[in-house]
C-alpha cells in the first residue's frame, strides 16, 4: 500500500494472530489501522509480502470460506433496509452458512439485552437506530456466526462508558467460550479489559507495547 507522497503505508510489518488471543492496535486516524484489518480479510491486496491463513496464502483461500471464518466489522457498518431481526439473520441466507442453525428470537433478544440494546425491538427498522446501536447490531451479527477471528474497527467510538463495558464483557465471554481471536483497532489509549497484546501502529510498523 502506497501513500500519496510515494511512501509505503506499511514497512516490515509482521503480525501473528493466535487462537483466542485479544490484540489491540492503537494509532491516530490515517495511520493504516483500517487498511490493516481490510488486508486480513482480503478486501485490500498487499503490494508486497504475503498474508497466510493457517499456513495457506490468503490469495488461495476462497472468499466465502475466509469471510465466514474471519469477520470484519467496519467502523461504519453495512446494514440493509429492513428490521433489526432481518439484518441479524442475513448471514444465514448465504450458502456457506446453509447448515448452521439459525438463532431463535429468544437467543437474539438475550444478546441484544446484554449489549445494552434492551430498548430496541426486533421489528424496528435499522434506519431508526443511532450510530452506536447500528455498530452493536453489526457486532452481534458477526458474533452469531461464531467466527474464528473477529476484526473490529473502532468498536467503542460511538458508545458511552456503560455500553463499552457491556460490549467488552460480551466479547471476553465469547472469546473464552468459542476460542475466537479478537483484533481491535482504536485511537483510544485505554481499554477496560487488558488485551493479551497491545501494538502501536507508527510509521508503518507495529510496535509492541506489552499486554496482560
Amino acid at each position: 500500500m502506497t501513500l500519496p507522497d510515494g511512501r509505503a503505508l506499511f514497512r516490515d510489518l509482521c503480525l501473528e494472530i493466535h487462537p483466542a488471543q485479544w490484540i489491540q492496535v492503537l494509532g491516530p486516524s490515517g495511520c493504516g489501522k483500517t487498511t490493516l484489518l481490510r488486508l486480513l480479510v482480503a478486501l485490500e491486496r498487499p503490494e508486497a509480502g504475503v498474508i497466510f491463513w493457517n499456513g495457506t496464502p490468503l490469495t488461495q483461500v476462497p472468499g466465502p470460506v475466509l469471510r465466514s471464518s474471519a469477520v470484519y466489522v467496519a467502523q461504519t457498518p453495512a446494514l440493509v433496509p429492513g428490521s433489526v431481526h432481518h439484518n441479524l439473520l442475513l448471514p444465514f441466507g448465504l450458502r456457506v452458512h446453509a447448515t448452521r442453525p439459525r438463532p431463535s428470537r429468544e437467543q437474539i433478544r438475550s444478546l441484544l439485552d446484554r449489549l445494552g440494546l434492551e430498548d430496541v425491538p426486533l421489528d424496528r427498522g435499522v434506519e431508526d437506530l443511532s450510530a452506536g446501536q447500528r455498530h452493536r447490531l453489526a457486532l452481534l451479527r458477526a458474533l452469531l456466526i461464531e467466527p474464528r477471528v473477529l476484526l473490529l474497527d473502532e468498536p467503542m467510538t460511538a458508545l458511552d462508558r456503560d455500553s463499552q463495558r457491556k460490549v467488552e464483557v460480551v466479547l471476553e465471554e465469547f472469546r473464552k467460550s468459542n476460542g475466537t481471536s479478537l483484533v481491535l483497532v482504536s485511537h483510544q489509549e485505554a481499554v477496560h479489559r487488558s488485551p493479551d497484546v497491545v501494538f502501536r501502529l507508527q510509521d508503518g510498523r507495529l510496535i509492541s507495547m506489552g499486554g496482560a
